[in-house]
Formats: structure tokens, sequence, C-alpha cells
């Protein structure tokens, strides 16, 4: 997984991206979880505009819905008068 790597003596996911052409690593965060680690990897890469030259954990990433809610509107709305 691009980015991501699990620190066990801190029990901690440590987010980092290599910089191309140098030796050098550039520190984006930690988390306490995988999830979170790739979620945050993929957002600055996205944020910074590096979609081209990074490797995404989550190329479609979609938001999150835990669930859908329709509403019927009727065709005739009746608003009270005191509401004008």
């Amino acid at each position: 997984m691009p980015g991501c790597t699990f620190r066990k003596d801190k029990n901690h996911w440590y987010i980092q991206i290599a910089i191309h052409g140098t030796k050098k690593t550039k520190y984006i965060g930690s988390t306490k979880t995988e999830f979170q680690a790739k979620r945050m990897y993929d957002k600055y890469i996205r944020d910074n505009d590096l979609i081209d030259q990074y490797k995404l954990n989550y190329p479609r990433s979609k938001p999150l819905i835990k669930k859908k809610l329709w509403v019927e509107i009727p065709d005739q709305l009746e608003i009270p008068p005191s509401l004008f």
C-alpha cells in the first residue's frame, strides 16, 4: 500500500511520501487505523494535485453514504396562512 507504514513500536500507521528525484520523504501524519491512513494519503495526493505522479490506494473513492433517505413531496404544497 503506497505511503502507509505500520510502526509496531508506536502502534500507529505512519503516512509519508517519497519525493521523486530525491532520497527525501515528506511526513504527512499518523493514525490508529489502516483505513484512516490510506484515506489521509489519498487526500494529500488529491489536495496537492499529485495524482499523475503517485498511485492512490482508493482511485475511485466515493463519499461514504450509510443510508439513502427518500422524501416524497406532494404535487401541491399547502402553506398555512400564518407563514405568509
